[in-house]
């Protein structure tokens, strides 16, 4: 999902200042579900990578890599962040 806040207000024919406070809220449920679908995509998008690591695309496997470790980091940085 690669949209603004500002978009998906707008999409959903919201008012923007309140949209945006909840997206950024991390108890919303609007928070909730933007997290959610950008899990959704990436989700889909590792797993067609991975199809295509398995059937020896470079590629695919260097982009799985780059993902495994920036995923990594992320982690890393939570611990350390919160």
């Amino acid at each position: 999902m690669n949209y603004t806040i500002r978009q998906m207000a707008l999409y959903l024919e919201l008012p923007f200042v309140h949209f945006n406070l909840l997206a950024h809220e991390k108890t919303s449920r609007v928070y909730e579900c933007i997290t959610r679908g950008r899990l959704q995509t990436d989700f889909l998008i590792d797993n067609s990578l991975q199809e295509n690591a398995k059937k020896g695309n470079l590629t695919a496997i260097q982009q799985r890599e780059k993902n495994k470790e920036n995923n990594r980091i992320q982690d890393i940085k939570s611990n350390f962040f919160g």
